[in-house]
């Protein structure tokens, strides 16, 4: 929400310092940095639209995606914010439209929530920025967020949580005759649980899970820090989401801690295997994030449970891993491999205290944190290690009207492609992957001219994220009927490959054998009178070491 150079430099103008050198980060060191060329994917971004009409030119929004169209309701509209006065969230910069994106047919629709027939204070929350939201299936649910309230005369962090049905509010902006009224698409209920922007929110299961973030009251000003919540709240509703009610009795909130004094993070859904029955198991990964109380940023992972428990290794241990990149809020997305386990967090874009410099070839740090133009991939095992990667793609070269290269995916986001085979809302499955494709699209966000002290925006491009397999051929299967009831699958194991079959009756949807197979042949049982499809994935896990 509030941005660590302009913070940083206001802290130290107030101590008389000429430039930072107190910001002080969880760690004093990062983690190594490896190349790309363990990895089973290559990833390019490409610009897939700069100039819709109308043009949607936000960030720090909340959107949700339906039958190939996008809803984004909330953000800003400006660049980046200033500190005092009228510059700190200007309230004409508040989003008080509802947009509709459709990418494929280069469309775009908008309505005013002024005149969708709601209640003020419902108008001033959707209108707010750094919400914590998630989608599942037809429902967008919405936290918190920061902004002017009409009601209290001042800024604040909304207390409100809304569920949203995607078609029929998306169907309302298109002006569909068909359309439900904004009040039926919308219901919003109100707690203190919910008082948090700059976390995040999060769905397992029945529960929702808001992650981090602070509670800032009043207009944003410098020195001033809203209360952090240090803690994970666990929440469920009764009943139908569609009139939502918060059932007291699931409310938990993990004991506050100073190591998750974090706000403006990323924080993505993973999954890891149950070894035994196969199971996946989902979890929260909270990455980075500010501020430390040194106004530094935070360097190691946080592991969340679905039950809303979260862990941190210890920072000072030579195994913990210490995040060098991506260090705010930016577009990102989880794809986990079925195959190996592995767990892959693509981070696009936004600001960095570490990072490359092309014109020395050397890593250099910063501890004002400037916008970066990297992709990065962090890389869990199936075991809980995790490494960092610079991936060889950066975003499309474009440049400013003075000619300057411009910084993208701060405070952006990415919606998956339609299509694209999901394990969960916002996990990719990446072994249903076996040719080039578009997995989704980078929209929004701040856009910056030059890596401190530029001019910034709020950016309208779109780019598209293109991922490739890059394993090579599936391992030779032959297949051999034994008798009536049994048939024979023989393959060539390689030492160091993990191998995962998959049975179908009909090509149209496939199951997993479990526990994957380490010896052929492998004998199944069959039938005379049925058809048996196979396939077989083998693949190395993605270590940098082999």
């Amino acid at each position: 929400m509030n941005w660590m150079q302009l913070t940083l430099r206001t802290a130290c103008a107030s101590l008389g310092i000429s430039r930072c050198l107190i910001a002080a980060h969880q760690t004093d060191s990062f983690s190594p940095i490896h190349g790309a060329e363990h990895l089973p994917f290559r990833l390019r971004l490409e610009l897939a639209h700069q100039n819709l009409q109308p043009t949607p030119t936000l960030h720090s929004f909340a959107a949700a995606s339906w039958d190939g169209c996008w809803l984004i309701l909330g953000g800003r509209t400006n660049g980046l914010h200033g500190m005092t006065g009228q510059s700190a969230f200007p309230t004409a910069a508040a989003n008080t439209d509802v947009w509709v994106v459709d990418p494929a047919a280069q469309r775009t629709w908008h309505r005013s929530l002024q005149d969708a027939g709601l209640t003020p204070a419902t108008v001033d929350f959707l209108s707010a920025t750094n919400h914590g939201f998630v989608q599942e299936d037809t429902r967008l649910f919405i936290a918190g967020g920061y902004g002017f309230d009409r009601s209290a005369n001042d800024y604040l962090t909304f207390s409100h949580f809304a569920t949203i049905d995607v078609p029929g509010l998306i169907a309302w902006v298109r002006q569909s005759p068909e359309a439900p009224p904004p009040g039926t698409s919308i219901r919003t209920i109100q707690a203190p649980l919910f008082q948090v922007t700059g976390g995040a929110l999060e769905k397992i299961d029945n529960s929702f899970l808001l992650v981090f973030g602070q509670n800032y009251p009043g207009r944003y000003r410098p020195n001033f820090n809203g209360t952090y919540t240090r803690q994970v709240r666990r929440f469920s509703l009764l009943g139908d989401p569609a009139t939502p009610v918060l059932d007291p009795s699931s409310v938990y909130q993990s004991p506050p801690d100073d190591d998750f004094r974090r706000r403006d993070l990323n924080v993505v859904p993973v999954l890891r295997r149950d070894p035994e029955t196969g199971r996946f198991i989902d979890e929260l990964l909270a990455l980075a994030g500010v501020f430390t109380p040194t106004t530094g940023v935070w360097t190691v992972p946080v592991t969340i449970t679905a039950a809303g428990q979260p862990t941190q290794p210890d920072p000072l241990a030579t195994t913990t891993f210490k995040q060098g990149l991506h260090h705010y809020h930016s577009a990102k997305t989880t794809l986990f491999d079925r195959v190996t386990g592995d767990t892959f967090i693509l981070q696009f874009g936004g600001l960095s205290a570490w990072f490359f410099d092309p014109s020395t070839a050397t890593w250099t740090s910063d501890p004002l944190v400037p916008f970066v133009h990297h992709l990065s991939c962090l890389v869990r095992s199936a075991t809980g290690q995790i490494h960092q990667v610079l991936l060889p793609a950066e975003f499309p070269d474009l440049r400013s009207p003075a000619g300057a290269r411009l910084f993208f995916g701060t405070n952006a986001e990415f919606l998956p492609a339609p299509g694209i085979p999901l394990l969960r809302p916002r996990i990719i499955d990446l072994a249903a992957i076996d040719g080039p494709r578009i997995i989704g699209h980078i929209y929004g966000g701040l856009v910056s001219d030059a890596p401190h002290n530029g001019s910034t925006r709020a950016a309208g491009e779109i780019f598209a994220v293109i991922l490739e397999p890059t394993t090579g051929r599936p391992p030779n299967l032959d297949i051999a009927r034994l008798t009536a009831d049994q048939i024979s699958l023989d393959w060539t194991i390689e030492e160091g490959v993990s191998y995962l079959l998959e049975h179908s009756p009909t090509l149209e949807s496939w199951t997993e054998l479990w526990p994957p197979p380490t010896t052929t042949p492998v004998i199944l049982p069959t039938t005379s009178d049925t058809l048996d499809f196979f396939r077989l994935h083998g693949r190395s896990p993605a270590s940098p070491t082999r």
